[in-house]
Protein backbone atom coordinates (compact mmCIF):
# COMPACT_ATOMS: atom_id res chain seq x y z
CA UNK A 1 0.00 0.00 0.00
CA UNK A 2 2.87 2.83 0.59
CA UNK A 3 6.46 2.84 1.69
CA UNK A 4 6.97 3.97 5.34
CA UNK A 5 8.31 7.37 3.75
CA UNK A 6 5.66 8.11 1.71
CA UNK A 7 3.15 7.26 4.49
CA UNK A 8 4.65 9.47 7.12
CA UNK A 9 4.87 11.95 4.33
CA UNK A 10 1.11 11.60 4.11
CA UNK A 11 0.07 12.05 8.04
CA UNK A 12 1.82 15.61 7.71
CA UNK A 13 -0.40 16.41 4.74
CA UNK A 14 -3.36 15.89 6.37
CA UNK A 15 -4.99 19.12 7.71
CA UNK A 16 -6.73 17.46 10.52
CA UNK A 17 -3.78 16.05 11.78
CA UNK A 18 -1.75 18.71 11.53
CA UNK A 19 -4.80 20.67 13.47
CA UNK A 20 -4.16 18.07 16.32
CA UNK A 21 -0.81 18.69 16.74
CA UNK A 22 -0.76 22.35 16.71
CA UNK A 23 -3.96 22.22 19.28
CA UNK A 24 -1.81 19.75 21.23
CA UNK A 25 1.89 21.61 21.55
CA UNK A 26 0.63 25.11 21.36
CA UNK A 27 -3.20 24.95 22.94
CA UNK A 28 -2.29 22.02 25.06
CA UNK A 29 -5.00 19.74 23.79
CA UNK A 30 -7.87 22.28 23.80
CA UNK A 31 -9.89 22.45 20.22
CA UNK A 32 -8.76 26.07 19.08
CA UNK A 33 -7.14 25.24 15.38
CA UNK A 34 -9.73 23.78 12.72
CA UNK A 35 -8.17 22.23 9.64
CA UNK A 36 -10.42 25.08 7.70
CA UNK A 37 -7.69 27.70 9.80
CA UNK A 38 -5.17 25.73 7.56
CA UNK A 39 -4.01 26.12 4.19
CA UNK A 40 -1.13 22.81 2.60
CA UNK A 41 1.39 24.70 0.29
CA UNK A 42 2.89 22.56 -2.32
CA UNK A 43 5.98 20.75 -0.47
CA UNK A 44 8.18 22.20 -3.05
CA UNK A 45 8.45 25.61 -3.99
CA UNK A 46 10.82 27.95 -6.19
CA UNK A 47 11.98 31.50 -5.77
CA UNK A 48 14.29 33.44 -6.79
CA UNK A 49 16.75 34.40 -4.29
CA UNK A 50 18.87 37.65 -3.67
CA UNK A 51 21.62 36.85 -5.92
CA UNK A 52 18.76 36.25 -8.59
CA UNK A 53 19.58 32.64 -8.64
CA UNK A 54 16.42 29.98 -8.82
CA UNK A 55 16.19 28.05 -6.10
CA UNK A 56 14.04 25.36 -4.69
CA UNK A 57 12.97 24.51 -1.32
CA UNK A 58 11.35 21.06 0.09
CA UNK A 59 9.37 20.30 3.36
CA UNK A 60 7.72 17.20 3.95
CA UNK A 61 4.94 20.18 4.94
CA UNK A 62 4.37 23.41 4.61
CA UNK A 63 1.28 24.69 5.93
CA UNK A 64 0.01 28.30 6.26
CA UNK A 65 -1.97 29.12 9.47
CA UNK A 66 -4.90 31.90 9.51
CA UNK A 67 -6.92 33.56 11.64
CA UNK A 68 -9.67 35.69 9.99
CA UNK A 69 -7.79 37.38 7.45
CA UNK A 70 -4.21 37.38 9.43
CA UNK A 71 -1.91 34.85 8.63
CA UNK A 72 -0.68 33.61 12.35
CA UNK A 73 2.05 31.53 11.40
CA UNK A 74 3.81 29.47 8.43
CA UNK A 75 4.00 25.91 9.68
CA UNK A 76 7.22 23.39 8.61
CA UNK A 77 6.59 20.15 9.50
CA UNK A 78 9.14 17.26 9.13
CA UNK A 79 9.32 13.03 9.97
CA UNK A 80 11.68 11.38 11.42
CA UNK A 81 12.10 7.78 12.09
CA UNK A 82 15.90 7.96 13.47
CA UNK A 83 17.52 10.94 15.29
CA UNK A 84 19.37 13.15 13.41
CA UNK A 85 22.11 15.11 15.08
CA UNK A 86 22.17 18.59 12.89
CA UNK A 87 17.96 18.79 13.06
CA UNK A 88 18.49 21.73 14.94
CA UNK A 89 20.16 23.34 12.01
CA UNK A 90 18.37 21.88 9.35
CA UNK A 91 15.30 23.44 11.41
CA UNK A 92 17.16 27.34 11.52
CA UNK A 93 17.78 26.36 7.56
CA UNK A 94 14.43 25.65 6.70
CA UNK A 95 12.97 28.60 8.60
CA UNK A 96 16.03 30.91 7.38
CA UNK A 97 14.74 30.48 3.60
CA UNK A 98 11.12 31.12 4.00
CA UNK A 99 12.06 34.04 6.43
CA UNK A 100 14.09 35.12 3.23
CA UNK A 101 10.71 34.38 1.01
CA UNK A 102 8.92 36.67 2.76
CA UNK A 103 11.28 39.36 2.58
CA UNK A 104 11.72 38.92 -1.53
CA UNK A 105 8.44 38.10 -2.37
CA UNK A 106 6.43 41.20 0.17
CA UNK A 107 9.39 43.61 0.49
CA UNK A 108 7.27 46.06 2.34
CA UNK A 109 4.85 43.70 3.28
CA UNK A 110 3.14 41.87 6.68
CA UNK A 111 5.58 39.83 8.46
CA UNK A 112 4.65 36.44 10.20
CA UNK A 113 6.46 33.79 12.04
CA UNK A 114 7.95 31.15 10.64
CA UNK A 115 8.23 27.67 12.90
CA UNK A 116 9.19 24.02 12.01
CA UNK A 117 7.78 20.65 14.18
CA UNK A 118 9.66 17.75 13.78
CA UNK A 119 7.16 14.49 14.18
CA UNK A 120 9.34 11.71 15.27
CA UNK A 121 8.88 7.83 15.43
CA UNK A 122 11.43 6.41 16.64
CA UNK A 123 11.73 3.48 19.21
CA UNK A 124 14.46 5.69 21.60
CA UNK A 125 13.81 8.73 22.79
CA UNK A 126 15.01 12.11 21.39
CA UNK A 127 16.88 13.32 24.37
CA UNK A 128 20.07 14.54 22.75
CA UNK A 129 20.60 16.83 19.92
CA UNK A 130 17.80 18.72 20.71
CA UNK A 131 20.32 22.05 19.86
CA UNK A 132 22.71 23.97 17.86
CA UNK A 133 24.82 24.41 21.12
CA UNK A 134 25.46 20.51 21.74
CA UNK A 135 26.66 20.49 18.68
CA UNK A 136 29.03 23.40 18.88
CA UNK A 137 32.98 22.92 20.37
CA UNK A 138 33.81 26.04 22.16
CA UNK A 139 37.45 25.29 24.54
CA UNK A 140 36.46 25.27 27.41
CA UNK A 141 38.80 28.17 28.31
CA UNK A 142 36.28 30.30 26.28
CA UNK A 143 33.28 28.66 26.90
CA UNK A 144 32.04 30.98 29.65
CA UNK A 145 32.71 33.98 27.62
CA UNK A 146 31.73 33.04 24.31
CA UNK A 147 28.50 31.63 24.96
CA UNK A 148 26.29 34.26 26.27
CA UNK A 149 26.98 35.40 22.36
CA UNK A 150 26.10 32.49 21.01
CA UNK A 151 22.35 32.34 19.35
CA UNK A 152 21.04 28.73 20.67
CA UNK A 153 18.19 26.93 18.26
CA UNK A 154 16.20 23.90 19.94
CA UNK A 155 14.28 22.22 18.12
CA UNK A 156 10.29 21.54 18.75
CA UNK A 157 10.04 17.72 18.56
CA UNK A 158 6.93 15.72 18.79
CA UNK A 159 7.71 12.18 19.91
CA UNK A 160 4.56 10.75 18.22
CA UNK A 161 5.39 7.33 20.18
CA UNK A 162 5.22 8.71 23.54
CA UNK A 163 2.47 10.63 23.40
CA UNK A 164 -0.17 9.00 26.27
CA UNK A 165 -3.46 7.92 25.68
CA UNK A 166 -5.11 10.65 27.86
CA UNK A 167 -3.82 13.42 25.62
CA UNK A 168 -4.47 10.68 22.41
CA UNK A 169 -8.31 11.23 23.48
CA UNK A 170 -7.90 14.64 22.46
CA UNK A 171 -7.55 14.41 19.06
CA UNK A 172 -9.70 14.46 16.56
CA UNK A 173 -7.56 12.80 13.76
CA UNK A 174 -6.40 8.97 13.03
CA UNK A 175 -3.35 10.29 15.31
CA UNK A 176 -5.56 8.81 17.82
CA UNK A 177 -5.47 5.59 16.58
CA UNK A 178 -2.14 5.81 15.91
CA UNK A 179 -0.75 6.85 18.86
CA UNK A 180 -2.94 4.23 20.81
CA UNK A 181 -1.72 1.02 18.80
CA UNK A 182 1.75 2.33 20.03
CA UNK A 183 0.89 2.40 23.39
CA UNK A 184 -0.97 -1.26 22.82
CA UNK A 185 2.69 -2.79 21.37
CA UNK A 186 5.37 -0.43 22.71
CA UNK A 187 4.31 0.00 26.57
CA UNK A 188 2.64 -3.74 25.93
CA UNK A 189 -0.87 -1.99 27.14
CA UNK A 190 -3.70 -5.34 26.35
CA UNK A 191 -6.88 -3.14 27.68
CA UNK A 192 -6.72 -0.08 25.26
CA UNK A 193 -10.17 0.36 23.32
CA UNK A 194 -9.05 1.74 20.11
CA UNK A 195 -11.01 4.38 18.73
CA UNK A 196 -13.04 4.67 16.44
CA UNK A 197 -11.78 5.87 12.70
CA UNK A 198 -14.91 7.53 10.55
CA UNK A 199 -13.88 8.25 7.23
CA UNK A 200 -12.48 6.33 4.76
CA UNK A 201 -9.51 8.25 4.05
CA UNK A 202 -8.43 7.74 7.76
CA UNK A 203 -9.46 4.10 7.58
CA UNK A 204 -6.68 3.63 4.77
CA UNK A 205 -4.31 5.39 6.45
CA UNK A 206 -5.23 2.96 9.74
CA UNK A 207 -4.25 0.12 7.64
CA UNK A 208 -0.96 1.43 6.22
CA UNK A 209 0.13 2.67 9.21
CA UNK A 210 -0.14 -1.06 10.69
CA UNK A 211 1.51 -2.43 7.17
CA UNK A 212 4.70 0.28 8.10
CA UNK A 213 4.60 -0.64 11.74
CA UNK A 214 4.56 -4.06 11.35
CA UNK A 215 7.06 -4.02 8.43
CA UNK A 216 4.91 -5.81 5.99
CA UNK A 217 3.78 -5.64 2.53
CA UNK A 218 1.75 -8.54 2.19
CA UNK A 219 -1.83 -6.83 2.09
CA UNK A 220 -3.39 -10.17 2.22
CA UNK A 221 -5.06 -9.47 6.01
CA UNK A 222 -6.83 -6.81 4.98
CA UNK A 223 -10.66 -7.31 3.86
CA UNK A 224 -10.53 -4.09 0.99
CA UNK A 225 -14.61 -4.34 1.16
CA UNK A 226 -15.15 -4.01 4.70
CA UNK A 227 -12.46 -1.27 4.64
CA UNK A 228 -14.29 0.67 1.89
CA UNK A 229 -17.69 0.58 3.56
CA UNK A 230 -15.99 1.39 6.84
CA UNK A 231 -17.67 -2.05 8.43
CA UNK A 232 -13.87 -2.78 9.95
CA UNK A 233 -14.35 -2.46 14.18
CA UNK A 234 -10.53 -1.02 14.62
CA UNK A 235 -9.58 -3.44 17.35
CA UNK A 236 -10.86 -6.35 14.68
CA UNK A 237 -8.33 -4.63 12.01
CA UNK A 238 -5.94 -4.45 14.37
CA UNK A 239 -6.27 -8.17 15.26
CA UNK A 240 -6.37 -9.11 12.07
CA UNK A 241 -2.63 -7.45 11.49
CA UNK A 242 -1.87 -9.40 14.45
CA UNK A 243 -2.86 -12.61 13.36
CA UNK A 244 -1.41 -12.75 10.13
CA UNK A 245 1.83 -11.12 11.24
CA UNK A 246 1.98 -14.22 14.20
CA UNK A 247 1.13 -16.63 11.19
CA UNK A 248 3.60 -14.93 9.06
CA UNK A 249 6.40 -15.66 11.59
CA UNK A 250 5.52 -18.93 12.13
CA UNK A 251 5.62 -19.89 8.46
CA UNK A 252 9.24 -18.37 8.47
CA UNK A 253 10.21 -19.91 11.13
CA UNK A 254 8.91 -23.45 9.97
CA UNK A 255 10.99 -22.87 6.95
CA UNK A 256 14.04 -21.67 8.59
CA UNK A 257 13.99 -24.90 10.29
CA UNK A 258 13.45 -27.20 7.43
CA UNK A 259 16.42 -25.67 6.03
CA UNK A 260 18.32 -26.36 9.30
CA UNK A 261 17.98 -30.29 8.90
CA UNK A 262 18.46 -29.89 5.21
CA UNK A 263 21.37 -28.50 6.37
CA UNK A 264 22.32 -30.82 9.16
CA UNK A 265 21.34 -33.72 7.23
CA UNK A 266 23.90 -33.04 3.92
CA UNK A 267 26.75 -32.26 6.62
CA UNK A 268 26.08 -35.83 7.68
CA UNK A 269 26.22 -37.28 4.02
CA UNK A 270 29.10 -35.07 3.06
CA UNK A 271 31.05 -36.46 6.23
CA UNK A 272 30.20 -39.75 5.40
CA UNK A 273 31.20 -39.92 1.96
CA UNK A 274 34.66 -38.06 2.92
CA UNK A 275 35.19 -41.13 5.65
CA UNK A 276 34.52 -43.29 2.63
CA UNK A 277 37.07 -41.63 0.59
CA UNK A 278 39.62 -41.80 3.07
CA UNK A 279 39.14 -45.45 3.72
CA UNK A 280 39.70 -45.93 -0.29
CA UNK A 281 36.17 -46.57 -1.54
CA UNK A 282 35.90 -44.64 -5.19
CA UNK A 283 33.70 -41.57 -5.51
CA UNK A 284 30.93 -43.51 -8.02
CA UNK A 285 30.84 -46.10 -5.22
CA UNK A 286 30.46 -43.67 -2.72
CA UNK A 287 27.65 -42.25 -4.80
CA UNK A 288 25.37 -45.56 -5.44
CA UNK A 289 25.77 -45.82 -1.36
CA UNK A 290 24.68 -42.72 -0.25
CA UNK A 291 21.70 -42.75 -3.30
CA UNK A 292 23.45 -39.46 -4.57
CA UNK A 293 24.67 -38.35 -7.80
CA UNK A 294 28.28 -38.77 -8.78
CA UNK A 295 28.62 -34.83 -9.22
CA UNK A 296 27.62 -34.09 -6.31
CA UNK A 297 30.17 -36.53 -4.64
CA UNK A 298 32.82 -35.05 -6.29
CA UNK A 299 32.35 -31.98 -5.41
CA UNK A 300 32.26 -32.49 -2.07
CA UNK A 301 35.17 -34.56 -1.81
CA UNK A 302 36.92 -31.43 -3.79
CA UNK A 303 35.80 -29.07 -1.18
CA UNK A 304 37.86 -31.18 1.52
CA UNK A 305 40.74 -31.14 -0.60
CA UNK A 306 40.48 -27.80 -0.97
Amino acid sequence: MGQPDIFLRQLTRNLQIVADLINFVIFKGKEFVRPEDLLLLPESQSFVDSDNQLRELRRDALIVWSYGDSIVALIGLESQTYIDKDMPFRGISYDGENYKEQLLKAPNGSRYPVTTFVLYYGEKPWTKNLTMKEQFKIPEVLEEYVAPFIDDRRIRIIDVRRISLEDAKKFRSVLSFIVSVYQMFDRQINDVNLPPVSSREDRYLAAQFLEVFFKTKDTSWISFDKLEEGEYDMNDLVSSMVTFHRNEGIAIGREEGRMEERKAMEQKLKNAAREMSRRGVSNDQIAIILGLDQATVDEWLDEKRI
